[in-house]
């Protein structure tokens, strides 16, 4: 084999950009994975919005929630949390369609889900692929 011929099969190959300008908010505290999170959209073509927890994402969401066509929200974060973000829209009227991200056990969403049925969880760690795929389902289900 020729150098590259093996660059070429070794290469991992980039998660195709489909987001089709969709737009996702993210609801993430830890920067570092907001940065992975929103970088990974952005380069699979999707336009991101980022909030740093609840409270902004509520501000932000009165200011571009009509854009939103998917809500990617960390369950546990300060001041607001996801689940609570979500009681807060759905309080206000709105119906967001949702994929929850968390590094913590189901059971931090066990309130929310006695109250509003199950809930799409991606469980963190997650690879690229892992996320996209979780995104692209959670975007091809209807609204609620």
């Amino acid at each position: 084999l020729t150098d590259e011929a093996e660059t070429e099969e070794t290469r991992p190959s980039a998660p195709p950009a489909d987001g089709g300008g969709r737009t996702v908010m993210v609801v993430e505290d830890e920067p570092i994975v907001a940065d992975l999170v929103v970088e990974l959209l952005r380069g699979s073509g999707y336009r991101v919005l980022h909030a740093p927890d609840g409270l902004a994402a509520l501000e932000l969401w009165g200011e571009r929630g009509h854009e939103v066509d998917l809500l990617l929200s960390d369950v546990v974060m300060p001041n607001v949390g996801g689940p609570e973000l979500v009681e807060e829209l759905l309080g206000a009227g709105h119906r967001p369609r949702v994929l929850f991200m968390s590094g913590y056990a189901r059971d931090d969403l066990g309130h929310f889900e006695a109250r509003h049925g199950p809930v799409a969880l991606l469980e963190k760690p997650f690879s690229a692929a892992r996320l996209l795929e979780a995104v692209r389902d959670r975007l091809e289900t209807p609204p609620p």
